[in-house]
């Protein structure tokens, strides 16, 4: 069973959560308790369940109930182990969080701005930006790409996470 460790980036000292994700096929007959989905098979097959979950406890003392995934392909797994995280994490007593005043910042820029000659017109433009903690980070929707004022947004590649990415502009060629 792999283990994530989460931490929210606003307490940049404060507590590391782990949160475990295992694959098990349950024959389920009937729900358990009213806080776990019905998954019954009234032929008793088994059904194989992604379980994530924690042993942290919610802001009012209580545990936090395990997420129950059983409807993924190879080619989502991932995005609903992220969405899953992210509702137990949504429930977690993290403590007050501090502000984040400090605004995103451009750490570097290739090529470089003051180089203004010997710069092909196919030359990709890198452009790397981190939001210092604490921080919420930097949301991928609100970025706009504009190159003498044309928007070129829709074809910048993003990589990288919210607190530290990379914008990679390739300038199109025409043949």
């Amino acid at each position: 069973m792999p283990v994530f460790y989460v931490r929210n980036t606003r307490i940049p000292d404060g507590k590391i959560v782990p949160i475990t994700v295992a694959l098990n096929q349950e024959a389920l007959v009937s729900s358990p308790s009213p806080a776990f989905p019905d998954y019954s098979d009234p032929e008793g097959e088994g059904i194989w369940l992604l379980t994530v979950s924690t042993s942290e406890k919610d802001s009012s003392g209580n545990p936090i109930y395990p997420e129950f995934l059983n409807v993924v392909t190879t080619g989502t797994v991932h995005l609903e182990i992220e969405a899953a995280i992210g509702r137990i994490c949504q429930k977690i007593d993290w403590g007050t969080p501090l502000a984040d005043v400090a605004p995103p910042k451009i750490v570097s820029i290739q090529p470089p701005l003051t180089q203004t000659t010997d710069v092909s017109i196919f030359t990709d433009i890198l452009v790397r930006m981190i939001d210092p903690l604490p921080a919420a980070g930097i949301d991928f929707s609100s970025i706009t790409v504009k190159i003498n004022g044309h928007n070129v947004t829709g074809n910048v590649q993003v990589a990288g996470n919210p607190l530290d990415l990379t914008l990679k502009y390739i300038p199109t060629r025409v043949i």
